[in-house]
């Protein structure tokens, strides 16, 4: 999951919604990216219920617009982690954030925002 409050809407890949066998709602409209770059079609609109893998019993219900494909594999490359020494120490939502992989879901400005907990660390 991408965290994108940039983003007007939360969107979510086909390949999640296939994998996860989530029923869709009609939806279909233009997405247009940075730059007003076209982004696709629509291709319907799903719901998903989610829960950090460290807090289960918050549970968050997501609606979300179904996309071919959000992103390119993010990180680019592999990031070197001694180059993060400074994270060691820290619970991260996602261990293996410094591999390349897909995206499956951008959580937009319309969720982003209910999402935060306290005790964060900012950039």
């Amino acid at each position: 999951m991408l965290l994108d409050p940039g983003s007007e809407g939360s969107l979510v890949s086909e390949a999640c919604v296939q994998r996860l066998g989530l029923k869709r709602s009609h939806a279909n409209f233009k997405v247009l990216g940075l730059s007003a770059v076209d982004a696709g079609r629509t291709r319907g609109f799903v719901r998903i219920k989610m829960s950090s893998f460290y807090h289960q019993k918050e549970v968050f219900d997501i609606e979300g617009y179904v996309l071919n494909k959000l992103t390119a594999a993010i990180p680019s490359s592999t990031i070197n982690l001694e180059d993060l020494k400074h994270l060691r120490t820290l619970q991260l939502a996602d261990p293996t954030f410094s591999m390349s992989n897909h995206v499956d879901l951008i959580l937009g400005a319309d969720y982003i925002f209910s999402m935060l907990f306290p005790g964060q660390i900012p950039e």
